[in-house]
């Protein structure tokens, strides 16, 4: 009989060891079950100092996000130690179980081990094995590949013939959760995804639970990859700032534009930008958690995961106490903290202007004709909650991201039309007076697009870009049809 390994934390029972994923779990890692509720489980592990770090902070912004659609992750540490060893090594992370779980996502498409997916090679199967999950809740079924063309056919057959449990075919097929409720969740999941830069959310790394009332839910587990190389802005469907070897790609690009472009996807955005300072103070109990058990050696291996230039490493090298033993200090925490959020105020800007392009390309369609045409009122509603970007795109129509793979490939049909809108748009709030804008009994200016009274009250009041008057136009105008022989002096701008 094998003898039972003796866990060393309070109030968790070993269960087995932990198997898959590309990391292991630390010295006493394993699946362990809690003493008093084995119904309760939880993954005990331990990564990289920087990374056990990184991912107990992520936690804590999927904590205020999206509570029913992430696992929860504290620290625990080996019980009966004499000191904690601020070193790191005794400290671990308890994942714990969502309730409901069901299993990863590869497996509801089919898939007995994960497909190793490299940067978007395979992005095309994957991302119709998924709309089939998001659109009938289940496994494709054979009597629905009768309208498919034959070489998707030849595809899922060969996907049929893997291995598949009883267990999952009998909890996932019939579920019938609302399209709606499963690309909401997408968004849950993703938006605190992209905010920490962990593009590692693979097919393995996105679960699936049933919920109370019989739905099936998406949930986001292991965040080991969070605020690596944190960046201003997020680029989200870059491929190459996030290709470095032995690194995760940007799996956030294998998944179907109609998720990533979705109506609830700009609208959890802006909820979880609406949540700014909730974050904040979380980060905040977290941050002051890490200090009570790593040092500062830990605090600066964590300032390089984070992406410190070589020059505020130095600056905190000399902050640092190089005796192990002594609890972080809290200049160097101070310094790593501003840092962060400084990053992080400009992944919010960046985060919004992602959810502005997202509305740019949902206001883009075609008529019964095969014409492209935009919806102004979209376009509008786009304006009014990101008014900054939005006229800063209105004012460089060439910054105008059309990130959707129909929209890239006749860009220049598109461009045109949606830089006439903006202008439109612009042109409609830019004449309002400023005193006018609360005065109900003044008639508004005449444009094609009239701007609501929520509208006026929102932008009447932002200062206007400077444009050059008609005289140096005029000016301008003249000297360039009659350029003088001589060279004269740059005209003032």
């Amino acid at each position: 009989m094998k003898k039972e390994k003796i866990s060393k934390f309070a109030g968790y029972r070993w269960w087995k060891p932990k198997s898959g994923g590309a990391r292991g779990a630390g010295a006493e890692g394993g699946f362990y079950e809690k003493e008093d509720d084995s119904s309760q489980k939880a993954i005990i592990k331990q990564d990289k100092i920087a990374n056990t770090m990184a991912e107990y902070l992520a936690a804590g912004i999927f904590r205020i996000t999206a509570p029913e659609n992430s696992a929860e992750v504290d620290m625990v540490s080996i019980k009966n130690e004499k000191a904690v060893q601020k070193n790191g090594k005794n400290q671990y992370l308890v994942s714990k179980f969502v309730r409901g779980y069901a299993t990863e996502l590869f497996k509801l498409m089919g898939f007995k081990e994960r497909p190793k997916m490299m940067g978007t090679r395979f992005s095309g199967q994957l991302a119709k094995l998924f709309k089939d999950i998001v659109k009938h809740n289940s496994i494709a079924k054979q009597d629905r590949i009768a309208g498919w063309e034959a070489r998707d056919k030849e595809k899922w057959e060969k996907i049929t013939t893997l291995e598949k449990s009883d267990f999952i075919n009998g909890i996932i097929t019939n579920r019938k959760s609302p399209e709606s409720m499963l690309r909401r969740d997408f968004a849950l999941v993703m938006i605190p995804s992209l905010f920490v830069r962990d593009a590692d959310v693979t097919t393995g790394n996105i679960g699936a639970k049933i919920d109370k009332h019989g739905m099936l839910r998406l949930v986001r587990l292991d965040y080991g990859w969070a605020f690596y190389h944190l960046k201003g802005k997020l680029h989200p469907h870059s491929i190459r700032r996030f290709w470095e070897f032995g690194k995760p790609t940007n799996h956030y690009v294998e998944y179907p534009e109609e998720l990533r472009f979705s109506k609830e996807m700009v609208e959890e955005i802006f909820k979880f930008t609406a949540q700014k300072k909730a974050i904040g103070v979380e980060l905040d109990k977290r941050y002051a958690e890490l200090a009570k058990r790593y040092n500062d050696q830990a605090f600066y291996e964590l300032a390089k995961h984070l992406g410190f230039a070589k020059t505020e490493l130095k600056i905190l090298k000399k902050m640092i106490n190089t005796r192990p033993m002594q609890p972080a200090s809290e200049q160097v925490i101070k310094f790593i903290k501003e840092w962060h959020y400084q990053v992080s105020e400009k992944r919010y800007n960046s985060l919004q202007n992602y959810a502005s392009d997202i509305e740019i390309a949902l206001s883009i369609s075609k008529d019964g004709n095969g014409v492209w045409q935009i919806d102004k009122e979209k376009l509008r509603e786009a304006f009014l909650k990101n008014p900054n970007y939005m006229w800063h795109l209105a004012h460089n129509p060439d910054k105008i991201h059309f990130r959707k793979s129909a929209h890239k490939h006749e860009e220049a049909k598109i461009s045109p039309l949606v830089k006439d809108c903006l202008l439109e748009i612009r042109q409609g709030f830019q004449i309002l007076p400023k005193k006018q804008a609360l005065d109900s009994e003044v008639p508004l200016p005449a444009t094609k697009l009239t701007p609501k009274p929520q509208d006026i009250l929102t932008l009447a009041n932002r200062p206007l870009p400077k444009l050059p008057s008609a005289k140096k136009e005029e000016r301008i105008a003249k000297l360039l049809a009659n350029p003088p022989k001589k060279k004269l002096p740059e005209l003032p701008i």
